[in-house]
C-alpha cells in the first residue's frame, strides 16, 4: 500500500496513524515498514505517540526500533505520562527504556 501512495499520516479516530495502530497490535514487521517509507515517529494522538503504544504492549525490539528512528522517550500523554509510565518497573521494556533515559 505504501508504494502505491497510501498516506502515512492517515488518521483514525481512535489510534491514530498507520504507525499508531501497527504499535498498538505489536505488529513489528509493520513498524518497521512504515519507519522506512518515512512515517512520522512522533506524531502525536491525544499526545500519545507510537512509542506510548509500543510501550503498553511491552515490546522491546518495536521500542529500541521507535528510539532508532528519533522517538521522543520523555513525550508525555493528554495523562501526563512518558511511555516509561506504562511499563512495569523491571520488565524487559522497562530496562529498555530506563537505558536510552541514562545521560
Amino acid at each position: 500500500m505504501i508504494t502505491k501512495g497510501a498516506s502515512l499520516e492517515a488518521y483514525d479516530l481512535y489510534y491514530g496513524t498507520p504507525l499508531h495502530v501497527a504499535c498498538a497490535n505489536d505488529h513489528t514487521p509493520a513498524v518497521k515498514a512504515l519507519l522506512n517509507a518515512g512515517a512520522k515517529v512522533n506524531y502525536a494522538r491525544l499526545h500519545k505517540t507510537a512509542l506510548h503504544h509500543a510501550a503498553k504492549v511491552k515490546s522491546v525490539d518495536m521500542i529500541d526500533m521507535l528510539v532508532e528512528f528519533g522517538a521522543n522517550i520523555y513525550a508525555k500523554d493528554k495523562n501526563d505520562k512518558k511511555p516509561i509510565d506504562y511499563i512495569e518497573p523491571g520488565s524487559p521494556a522497562a530496562l529498555c527504556l530506563e537505558f536510552y533515559e541514562k545521560p
